[in-house]
């Protein structure tokens, strides 16, 4: 088993979208980090 499966972690992501002309997205950006379990994202309250 990978080393990164063997400990529990939580996903924090992120992102960006693009519109043009008020309807289309053109483009999306994302960033994905791998956190400690349950750690506190720093947005305000949690939503568990």
């Amino acid at each position: 088993m990978p080393v990164g499966l063997l400990a529990r972690c939580t996903w924090e992501l992120a992102e960006l979208f693009r519109m043009e002309g008020g309807k289309e997205i053109r483009r999306v950006e994302a960033v994905l980090n791998d956190v400690p379990c349950k750690m506190v994202s720093g947005w305000g309250d949690s939503a568990f």
